[in-house]
């Protein structure tokens, strides 16, 4: 058998599960588009499709990969390193999985064009797109497996990759599909100048995919650069040992805090602070200034702050726990480490405020912004009979955005902390596929409507259930927290008194928060019920107290 064989063999079978599961997925999309054209002929079948096949779209960018380490947050190549150390060409073990998933997503993108030209009449671009779907396929490769010396100049990479991907695939539709005479699409030779551009971006990524393979081979772990310099070199122990460096701390949560700040290097700070927020800013100069795109902007700081609380400020992740061994071994309490990490994420939570704050003022007093908000202003200023109104809804929409914001980053720290990786990634994805979920329920239920006034009505009574379903949510987090207080009295870790006074503050922050922003809005239809209900759903309690029990749990374990 020869390599090429045996490597095609070895992908195909580690995936074979996945492969099938994608297929049944695929014709489960095309009898849904199918049932769509002949049982429900007012309703077009493309927009199906797109929801139900979507998924599978985006995990086929990982097929064929031969396995590693595939978490996002490691400097480490997540090639599979077995594969590594064997006497096989880099070009054959970089070819044959790329090969691969190029044939299988050039594939799925004909027959969605089949299906689409069959059940709606749509004729979609062909060749063009199939090359960026493809390149999108060959980058994820290139991100997985190249070696970093920071985790966040893989998080760089996948962004500007994919900013850059999805800006030509939705070039490539507008030039297809607007007939407009004015449009620069309709130029004669853009079609092939799109063409080259979607090859071009496929044979880069093709090179630079197996060059990581090849960079990855003597470089695994991704801290030292195969061609960086010596200065850039950090011998083993050397982080730990400068925290011996930061003096003495007036108390254990004050020595603890440093800690986490000394473990992280100041150039992955520098590049860390950077990064987000070149992201931060990018709505700036792409979107105009909406309340879609403000509250975008505000989603994604809150849930990169969560993130940050798995990743920014846990560099012993890299070895694969997220508590050091001489902090596990030491006689400090699991109260005091969670706590404290928990203080470190809340500092850097009300960073990620400030800064997004910032964005959104700038935002504001854009010159191509500024007319849209001093209508805005107007338009508040006339609809509620005072000049103060507009004033009034942005301190409120500041002070729900600081809820928010911080209330993410707070709420995910004790996920990490229990340092298991799969229990991790379960908290992180099962809100996300909820939330996609009830999205897609919603989006088919407005395509099912056929008649504007009943949708209105019966969007209203759902509505009305809210409060209800609000109240039973309210009902479990009680719930959750008496039993997250049984626990830890179980344990012994941590006391009644300190249970109380947490639940105590939990109560004076949500009563006050939801007080204030029911005096601030200027709407009498919104009740003050409402917003004591929303403060206490968004501000967490349970998981403020499962800290400490989640350090218990990877300390013992």
């Amino acid at each position: 058998m020869t390599e090429t064989i045996a490597l095609t063999r070895l992908a195909i079978y580690r995936h074979r599960v996945a492969m099938c599961i994608l297929v049944c997925w695929a014709l489960a999309g095309l009898a849904a588009g199918t049932a769509t054209k002949y049982l429900l002929p007012d309703l077009q079948p493309m927009p199906i499709l797109i929801i139900i096949l979507f998924p599978a779209a985006m995990w086929s960018m990982g097929l064929f990969d031969y396995g590693g380490s595939q978490s996002i947050t490691d400097g480490q190549s997540g090639f599979n390193h077995w594969l590594l150390r064997m006497p096989i060409s880099h070009l054959k073990l970089a070819l044959v999985p790329l090969v691969l998933r190029i044939a299988w997503l050039c594939g799925s993108w004909f027959l969605f064009t089949t299906a689409t030209r069959f059940l709606d009449g749509v004729q979609l671009p062909i060749w063009s797109a199939a090359s960026v779907v493809a390149a999108m396929g060959v980058w994820t490769a290139v991100v997985t497996w190249r070696p970093f010396t920071n985790a966040w100049w893989r998080i760089a990479v996948m962004c500007l990759a994919g900013i850059t991907i999805v800006s030509l695939f939705t070039s490539i539709l507008i030039a297809h599909f607007d007939d407009a005479p004015s449009n620069v699409f309709r130029w004669p030779g853009m079609p092939a100048l799109l063409l080259a551009s979607s090859v071009g971006l496929l044979i880069s990524g093709i090179v630079v995919a197996v060059r990581s393979v090849q960079h990855a081979r003597t470089n695994t772990v991704g801290f030292i650069g195969e061609v960086g310099r010596y200065r850039n070199e950090v011998p083993s122990g050397q982080q730990d040992a400068n925290i011996n460096a930061s003096g003495r701390h007036s108390n254990r949560y004050r020595a603890l805090v440093w800690h986490d700040i000394h473990r992280v290097p100041t150039t992955e700070r520098r590049w860390e602070l950077l990064i987000a927020g070149a992201c931060l800013f990018f709505p700036l100069f792409v979107l105009p200034m909406t309340i879609g795109t403000i509250i975008f902007t505000v989603f994604f700081a809150g849930y990169m702050g969560a993130w940050a609380s798995s990743s920014l400020l846990d560099p012993a992740k890299r070895s694969g726990s997220t508590l050091p061994s001489y902090l596990a071994a030491s006689p400090m309490t699991s109260a005091e480490i969670g706590f404290a990490r928990l203080a470190m994420i809340f500092a850097y939570s009300i960073l990620v405020f400030c800064v997004t704050t910032l964005v959104v003022c700038i935002w504001w007093w854009w010159p191509e912004n500024r007319m849209a908000a001093d209508r805005w202003q107007a338009l508040m200023t006339n609809q509620y009979q005072s000049p103060l109104a507009s004033y009034r809804i942005i301190v409120a929409a500041i002070l729900a955005g600081f809820l928010f914001i911080v209330t993410r980053g707070i709420g995910s720290t004790w996920v990490t902390l229990t340092g298991r990786s799969r229990f991790q990634m379960v908290a992180i994805t099962a809100p996300i596929l909820a939330f996609l979920g009830g999205v897609t329920v919603i989006i088919i239920w407005f395509l099912t409507q056929t008649d504007w006034e009943s949708a209105t009505a019966n969007a209203w009574y759902w509505a009305a259930w809210l409060p209800a379903i609000g109240f039973v949510c309210l009902i479990l987090k009680g719930f959750t927290t008496a039993a997250t207080c049984w626990l830890l009295r179980r344990h012994q870790l941590l006391s009644a008194k300190s249970n109380f006074t947490i639940i105590a503050a939990w109560t004076m922050l949500t009563v006050s928060a939801g007080t204030l922003i029911y005096w601030l809005i200027p709407d009498q239809r919104i009740a003050l019920s409402w917003c004591l209900l929303a403060t206490a759903l968004v501000v967490p309690v349970a998981r403020v107290l499962l800290v400490p029990h989640a350090v218990y749990m990877n300390r013992h374990r």
